[in-house]
């Protein structure tokens, strides 16, 4: 049976994963953590699933799309809170 991953087991896992998807020098890692360089070399190959970024063009109509709809919801908002506009057979 195979040994199970120290790093899978540490305490601060969810920290090394991050400094690792960061790129932070394996040699910087083991020695605040306390493991050694191979056993960070093997879980980011075994373990660390890569971190894709969305592409930039996606990630902008995204962002777009989101605060289009944020301002027209600001504006039907608005308009719901204005008195009407009073017409001219109104006022006689």
């Amino acid at each position: 049976m195979p040994r199970e991953c120290t790093i899978c087991r540490h305490t601060a896992r969810d920290t090394i994963d991050k400094w690792l998807l960061e790129k932070m020098p394996l040699r910087y890692l083991a020695l605040e953590f306390q493991v050694s360089t191979g056993a960070l070399q093997r879980h980011k190959k075994n373990h660390l699933l890569p971190f894709q970024p969305p592409e930039p063009a996606q990630a902008f109509q995204d962002y777009e799309e989101t605060d289009f709809v944020r301002r027209q919801r600001a504006e039907e908002h608005a308009r719901a809170q204005l008195p009407p506009i009073p017409t001219a057979t109104d006022t006689v």
